[in-house]
């Protein structure tokens, strides 16, 4: 193997591939792995007595999902997206196995290597009161949200039981 090949593979292999998408006034960055699709916001099921950070529900491939506002969850507005990104979830049951987050535009793909990574000034979180946010990072000189998808999980699961 030469150096150039080498050097090429390291690279790759401390990449993760992720998509940075739109959230109204914020972006939140996730592993690519994560997003099954990226859909617009089609028809939704009403349900009564939802916390204000779920949306509504919604069919996705022939099942109801639970449609987040991720800007609600995180006390920072409200959401003006007409499409979703539909995530894995962390659930083992098959129940909520799927939620959508409204988002307000494309998202785009970028390679990120731990040299790319930068800490915001604000600690770890951006916001110490609030647990869906797992780290606020500084990425091409420009803040991201990297949100808790374990937290996310476990409060759709409070809401099932």
């Amino acid at each position: 193997m030469t150096s150039a090949a080498k050097v090429s593979k390291k690279t790759h292999d401390d990449s993760l591939r992720c998509l940075l998408i739109p959230v109204v006034d914020m972006e939140i960055l996730l592993p690519n792995t994560v997003v099954a699709e990226i859909t617009v916001t089609g028809e939704t099921n009403h349900i009564n007595n939802l916390p204000e950070w779920i949306i509504d529900y919604f069919a996705w491939r022939g099942i109801d999902i639970p449609l987040i506002s991720f800007n609600k969850l995180v006390e920072k507005g409200v959401d003006t997206g007409n499409r979703v990104a539909v995530l894995n979830t962390l659930a083992k049951d098959g129940k909520n196995s799927f939620v959508g987050i409204s988002i307000s535009g494309i998202p785009r793909t970028i390679n990120i290597s731990p040299d790319m990574i930068e800490y915001s000034s604000k600690g770890t979180d951006g916001n110490s009161n609030n647990s869906a946010v797992l780290a606020t990072m500084l990425l091409e000189d420009k803040e991201v949200i990297v949100p808790d998808l374990d937290y996310l999980h476990k409060r759709l699961e409070q809401l099932v039981n």
